[in-house]
């Protein structure tokens, strides 16, 4: 029985593009994932193009489940509803949407996180990406402390609601700490309820990353479900936001919702 479904969206242009380095850090550390969990997490990779050397690379990791690959760019638009369509097919109750530039660093969370999630119907899902209650001034976007993480700061508010942050610890026996919050959605990776995934998709014609990212935080906000944090992460983005801000595209073009649904079944 698969617990939970994950889709990692990849893309290497060029052959000697930067990113291509942290695709395999990315790579690597999802195959320890698959090793500890076995079938129970069904991993599947959403490539965008990407150069022929890479995808020889991407094919030759016989532990990804599954392989989309494109000859052409769906962005994060593509991955997200291949994630969306694999779950239903799948029938797993969980989803985690990962891009291609996040290293996990700890293996062994998904049991204590299912059980919290379980514990929390007026949760949706659960953050995991690094951040630290305890060190708000290293991840605070705004921070000017020298030691501030770039590339896993936030800001300290809801970006729908404008509403500081908020939270509270959950008393739970887990070796996990676990925290209530109000913090919006967001495309770093989450241990999400698959129902309310799918619930947060366009399935419509629309534009890919800032734009489809703000859609999905909407419709979160709208369901009006609190976000779960797990204290410290189990990952971390390793992009610098120069990097990531290079990845996209300054135009966003609308991404075709036939052509995906298309996509999603021929590959």
């Amino acid at each position: 029985m698969v617990d939970v479904c994950m889709v990692v969206c990849t893309f290497a242009q060029q052959e000697t593009c930067p990113r291509t380095n942290l695709t395999k850090r990315c790579l690597r550390s999802l195959e320890k994932l698959k090793i500890h969990y076995g079938e129970r997490l069904f991993i599947a990779a959403w490539d965008n193009h990407s150069n022929e050397t890479f995808l020889e690379y991407l094919r030759q990791q016989s532990w990804i489940d599954r392989i989309f690959a494109n000859d052409k760019n769906f962005f994060d638009f593509g991955a997200v509803h291949a994630l969306s369509a694999l779950s239903t097919r799948l029938k797993a109750p969980y989803v985690i949407y990962c891009n291609d530039d996040i290293e996990f660093f700890n293996f062994e969370f998904l049991d204590d996180s299912i059980e919290i999630l379980k514990s929390q119907p007026r949760a949706g899902y659960i953050r995991l990406n690094l951040f630290d209650f305890n060190q708000l001034h290293i991840f605070d976007k705004a921070s000017k402390h020298k030691d501030r993480d770039s590339a896993n700061s936030q800001r300290m508010y809801n970006w729908v609601s404008k509403k500081p942050i908020d939270f509270v610890r959950i008393p739970d026996k887990s070796k996990y700490e676990f925290y209530s919050t109000n913090m919006h959605w967001t495309l770093f990776p989450g241990l999400c309820k698959a129902e309310i995934f799918n619930a947060l998709c366009p399935f419509r014609d629309y534009r890919p990353l800032q734009h489809l990212e703000g859609f999905m935080m909407d419709r979160y906000h709208l369901l009006g479900l609190a976000t779960l944090q797990l204290n410290g992460g189990v990952c971390q983005h390793l992009g610098t936001p120069e990097l990531s801000a290079r990845m996209k595209s300054t135009s966003s073009p609308v991404v075709s919702w036939k052509k995906t649904q298309e996509a999603i079944q021929n590959s």
